[in-house]
């Protein structure tokens, strides 16, 4: 077969060598050997080598095929296996011995387990890409300063820009030391604008009749208003800005409107009402007190700031001195207590106060104590007189009544040495002189809250007394200031 083989190529080489074409069913061949074949199937052939016993050992099929036992010597289209995959695998590399600068080194090799990833034992070739060397220092750049005055000669250096954040004017770039002129950063003005659409706005006005009162309103009003739900309006009379309602805005929806007024003036029903924006009420202002009635006045209860209350002025209050009381007994009160005890009885003022008396201040009376109002702390005038008289059923004679002052209650009912506002007695029963008389007067400062009460006792020791009833008992308090 091989010397069939060379024999063909020595052949064909001789016939190209002598310029010689070989045409093979075509009378133009445009090569050494042109074989034009029968077909173009696989079931035609082109050109079969056969060796002596048969054996086909080359065919060329129409279709393009090649079959035959030589195939595999010519590097046919026999069934090899596929080759392995290359890779590469990049990583950064440090500046030393294989860059002085850093750099990126390469590694490559066949991926020889087919799992993807180039391991250690793959890599079969090693390069390295190395960073440049560091560049020569550039020079300085230029400054952009700025202030609000124009530049001097001594600000910036040479190449600097400058600007004025006052007028905004650009100087710069500076050179040979001086400042060229400035440049407005500002351009002129543009045209005006065309003017936009009307928005949306307050105001309004209404027609629903509503009476001044508080509650909860609907009103009629204009759709479209700006007005929303939460925020406070207030309705005017346009023919007297006294009448007002003025609330919180519960809802606006179309033409309707409600809202819970909870500030108001003047009064009636009005007809017609001017909208307009509502302010938010105020709170109360520090240290004034809710409440009051009308004529009363606002006063300090003591020195702390805001401390105060409202009271009730009375006619002779700011004008002293003024008489607080005036009472002058016309009910006999039988005093049981003896002189000889250590007891004594509370003492009752049965008569009205003076219609020329009059409690100021806060300051109370209940016909046995006398208490300082709390805006009445101030000097007081006491005068006290006790008439005793007496009746045995056989003959008439007069007994006095002792007496004494208590302030606060510090004595009671207990006669002790703690009683310092006693009476001075007269046991004189002439009819010519005051029979039987006990008095107290006396200047004391009072406190707000402090009180004043009285305690007797029979000047016998034996027979019960009783006070006068003919107006020759009294109780008289004057407010010095």
């Amino acid at each position: 077969m091989n010397r069939k083989l060379h024999v063909m190529g020595i052949f064909l080489f001789s016939i190209s060598w002598a310029n010689a074409q070989v045409g093979i069913n075509t009378q133009s061949p445009t090569a050494a050997l042109h074989v034009v074949s029968k077909g173009n199937a696989v079931t035609t052939q082109a050109l079969k080598v056969h060796n002596s016993d048969g054996t086909n050992l080359l065919t060329i099929n129409d279709d393009g095929t090649v079959t035959g036992s030589a195939v595999s010597n010519l590097g046919g289209t026999g069934s090899g296996t596929n080759g392995k995959n290359a890779l590469v695998k990049t990583t950064p590399e440090a500046a030393g011995a294989n860059c002085s600068t850093g750099g990126i080194k390469i590694e490559s090799g066949l991926d020889n387990n087919n799992n993807g990833t180039l391991e250690v034992s793959e890599i079969t070739d090693t390069k390295y890409i190395c960073n440049g060397a560091a560049g020569a220092a550039g020079s300085d750049g230029k400054s952009v300063l700025n202030g609000t005055v124009n530049p001097s000669s001594s600000t910036g250096n040479n190449g600097d820009f400058y600007i004025n954040t006052a007028t905004n004017f650009l100087f710069g770039p500076k050179a040979g030391g001086n400042w060229p002129a400035g440049v407005s950063l500002v351009g002129p003005a543009g045209a005006t604008g065309a003017t936009g659409p009307a928005g949306i706005g307050y105001g309004g006005t209404s027609a629903s009749a509503k009476t001044i009162s508080l509650g909860s309103k609907t009103f009629a009003v204009p759709a479209g208003l700006a007005y929303i739900p939460g925020q406070r309006i207030r309705f005017v009379d346009p023919t007297n800005a006294v009448n007002f309602l003025e609330g919180t805005i519960t809802s606006y929806s179309s033409t309707s409107m409600v809202v819970n007024i909870d500030n108001n003036g003047g009064s009636g029903t009005i007809a017609n009402w001017n909208l307009t924006v509502g302010g938010n009420l105020g709170s109360a202002g520090v240290g004034v007190p809710t409440g009051g009635t009308t004529g009363q006045v606002l006063a300090k209860v003591d020195g702390t700031n805001y401390n105060t209350q409202w009271v009730t002025p009375s006619g002779a209050a700011s004008v002293y001195p003024n008489i607080e009381l005036d009472i002058r007994n016309n009910v006999s009160q039988s005093i049981t207590t003896l002189g000889n005890g250590t007891s004594s009885n509370l003492i009752t003022f049965s008569g009205s106060n003076s219609a020329n008396a009059s409690l100021t201040g806060g300051n109370t009376w209940n016909g046995t104590t006398f208490t300082v109002g709390s805006n009445s702390a101030g000097w007081y005038q006491i005068n006290v007189q006790i008439i005793g008289t007496q009746t045995d059923g056989v003959s008439s004679s007069n007994i006095g009544i002792p007496f004494y002052m208590d302030l606060n209650n510090t004595v009671g009912s207990t006669m002790s040495s703690a009683i310092l506002y006693r009476s001075n007695y007269s046991s004189n029963t002439n009819s010519s002189h005051l029979k039987n008389n006990n008095t107290i007067t006396t200047l004391l400062y009072l406190s707000a809250g402090n009180t004043l009460s009285f305690y007797g006792f029979s000047a016998s020791n034996t027979v019960a007394g009783n006070t006068s009833n003919n107006g020759s008992t009294y109780l008289n308090i004057v407010r010095i200031k």
